[in-house]
């Protein structure tokens, strides 16, 4: 388990988060992390964009933003049609 992002030099990437299995450790160090604000965002990017990151904790950062993105497309899409309607009608 590592406290801060450590980069490996040589091959340029992060090696944060890469164990088979992730320890209860691990799994406290990530939601620690997620209460921080602004490094939450570097931490979701950093797991999204390596390849080197467990798969399960990609998943789970997967699962954790879809419902977001769910929620955010459709407010788009009310909010467009909502006042396209407001202007036939």
């Amino acid at each position: 388990m590592y406290l801060i992002i450590v980069y490996n030099h040589e091959k340029e990437r992060c090696i944060m988060f890469t164990n088979k299995q992730l320890s209860v450790g691990d799994w406290w160090l990530f939601w620690i992390l997620m209460i921080i604000p602004i490094v939450n965002i570097i931490v979701f990017l950093n797991i999204l964009l390596s390849s080197s990151v467990n798969r399960t904790l990609k998943n789970h950062v997967k699962a954790i933003i879809l419902p977001f993105v769910i929620i955010f497309v459709l407010g788009l899409v009310t909010g467009f049609f909502g006042g396209l309607l407001d202007t036939i009608f």
